[in-house]
């Protein structure tokens, strides 16, 4: 696993806290208003990095921005999520 810069770490825990609070992950524009980007592309390139280096993965959706799911925590770790089903 390659190490992230301090920076992708902060991007990268911004992307799981926006899941963990709103149940999906951030678009460009969210990305890009949290760390005051002037431009997508900026937004795009952490994703794409943070893709090469194996914390998120593509994913096909209907919504364009939004086509990654988290594969790891900042640490390595596996990013798991408990799921609570009501009966």
């Amino acid at each position: 696993m390659l190490k992230l810069t301090s920076r992708q770490k902060s991007v990268l825990e911004f992307i799981i806290q926006h899941f963990l609070q709103f149940h999906s992950v951030p678009c460009c524009r969210d990305i890009c208003s949290q760390f005051e980007f002037r431009s997508p592309n900026a937004a795009t390139n952490y994703l794409r990095t943070l893709f090469n280096k194996g914390y998120i993965a593509k994913r096909p959706v209907e919504k364009p921005g939004r086509g990654y799911s988290i594969l790891r925590n900042p640490d390595g770790s596996l990013f798991r999520i408990t799921l609570l089903v009501a009966s």
